[in-house]
């Protein structure tokens, strides 16, 4: 069973930090790091950003990280 939002690869545009959804972990993901949409998705936003996030859909919530900076779409 796969658990991904959508099948694009996304890589990461600076050093962040995500968290595991199953054990609340978190993880250092580094710059350049390619990522599937699950994780792409879990990556912890900033304080002031993370309201914007606030009832959108998880593929909203993967363009509105694009459109931050925080990931790109892996062409």
């Amino acid at each position: 069973m796969a658990y991904e939002f959508n099948s694009t690869r996304y890589i990461a545009t600076r050093a962040l930090k995500a968290r595991d959804v199953f054990n609340q972990k978190i993880y250092n993901i580094d710059q350049g790091t390619e990522l599937n949409s699950v994780w792409a998705h879990q990556i912890i936003v900033t304080p002031e950003e993370y309201i914007q996030f606030d009832s959108l859909t998880a593929q909203q919530g993967l363009d509105l990280k694009i459109e931050l900076g925080y990931i790109a779409v892996v062409v």
